[in-house]
């Protein structure tokens, strides 16, 4: 999964996607499935003054799914057809005032079929309820004389919600229908120990005392060099809270994650590059972040000596063999910074290192230590993860990996 900043900002750049029309439809004892209003006229039907105008989706073609049987009531409906996308959540009230003892409607929405609608979806699955119960106090749905009411409520839904997000609408001094649109996030990936969080904001500018006590304590451990296991340790939280904390600050995303930095990893480019190199204001944000010191060294280096440094990362290349073939180029930067803004910024990824042991080992053998190192050495446990799962260095591992026997490594 992509943990980078370019991936984890740009989930809501299409929020929120464009509401193109809204039809409130019922059953009818005698004609079936039919639309009592849309808005605007001619979505789904044909009406007064939308003579020739082609409808967005004909209502026939849906008109089995938007007023579906009884089993298949007050459950989320998504249609896509034609380019367009109809979601709805049909509701069926049983009452032995009604024809037939039941009465059956549903208010959809219709947007472009390629949009991301999930930030709809609740707000659609709301109206349902507010409907349903304005149906069974003051029979808002039923009595033809507040149809006009319905009317109203489309129209400015459709209004504030592509225009402002939020709707505030007053029906009758008992009664209003508030709405309001949230962005719906991925959900974030799982956090490892061996995983060093990187915040992507000011947190101490939004925090105050109300926050999480958790959030609060490892607030001030996390530099971009502690893993969350280190950062969980000093903290004194438990690991699976301080997890939980780093994945929740992912999923609004004030932290990205990323690996843990040492001399002996391995870097390489990946494919984004062009697109990036051509924004002279992430030429001027590159600069700035990596180079360390005062503001004439920033203002000597050009984007172009940083950019030579990131061509020259390739497979098979430790960080400290790197550094030594360019180490006239690394004057006054911070080789640390310069790694992880590429990993931020989606254009450098880690080749992890996954230890295979070559041989099988007699556990009886081993020391209790050695046994559980024995077991991670099955090429599904990078180099990172079992250092932290063994709370040992590199320099131990490979010590240790040494004394079990012939080793073959898989890079990744």
């Amino acid at each position: 999964m992509d943990n980078s900043e370019a991936f984890w900002m740009d989930q809501t750049d299409s929020f929120p996607p464009r509401l193109l029309a809204i039809f409130f439809s019922l059953f009818d004892p005698l004609q079936g499935p039919w639309v009592a209003i849309e808005s605007p006229p001619g979505s789904v039907t044909e009406s007064d003054g939308s003579e020739g105008k082609e409808l967005l989706v004909p209502f026939d073609s849906i008109s089995e799914y938007v007023i579906p049987k009884p089993e298949i009531c007050n459950k989320t409906i998504t249609v896509a057809t034609g380019g367009y996308r109809i979601i709805g959540h049909p509701v069926s009230l049983v009452g032995n005032h009604y024809e037939r003892n039941a009465l059956i409607f549903n208010m959809c929405m219709i947007f472009h079929e390629d949009e991301n609608v999930s930030s709809y979806i609740p707000i659609v699955k709301r109206l349902s309820r507010n409907l349903k119960v304005l149906e069974q106090q003051n029979q808002y749905v039923s009595d033809l004389s507040k149809r006009p009411i319905i009317m109203s409520v489309m129209e400015q839904l459709l209004e504030d919600l592509n225009n402002f997000s939020e709707c505030m609408i007053q029906l009758d001094p008992q009664n209003s229908i508030n709405i309001k649109l949230f962005p719906v996030f991925p959900s974030p990936p799982t956090v490892k120990g061996f995983h060093v969080p990187i915040l992507t904001v000011q947190l101490d500018t939004l925090m105050d005392k109300n926050w999480d006590m958790t959030i609060q304590k490892v607030y001030p451990f996390i530099n971009g060099i502690n893993s969350v296991q280190r950062v969980a340790e000093l903290a004194n939280v438990s690991f699976n809270n301080c997890c939980r904390c780093m994945e929740h600050l992912m999923y609004y995303g004030c932290l990205i994650i990323t690996d843990i930095f040492q001399f002996h990893n391995i870097y390489a480019m990946t494919t984004n590059v062009p697109n990036l190199m051509q924004d002279p204001n992430f030429q001027k944000e590159c600069v700035s972040y990596v180079v360390s010191g005062n503001s004439a060294r920033v203002a000597s280096t050009t984007f172009s000596q940083i950019f030579s440094l990131y061509t020259s990362l390739r497979h098979g290349v430790r960080v400290k063999d790197w550094m030594s073939e360019n180490r006239e180029k690394f004057h006054g930067l911070d080789v640390r910074r310069l790694i992880s803004f590429g990993i931020i910024k989606g254009f450098v990824y880690r080749v992890h290192k996954y230890p295979i042991l070559g041989k099988q080992v007699n556990t009886a053998a081993l020391t209790p230590e050695e046994s559980k190192l024995a077991s991670l050495l099955d090429g599904q446990h990078h180099f990172d993860e079992i250092c932290v799962t063994m709370k040992k260095g590199p320099k131990e591992i490979d010590l240790m990996l040494s004394k079990l026997g012939d080793t073959a490594y898989i890079y990744h």
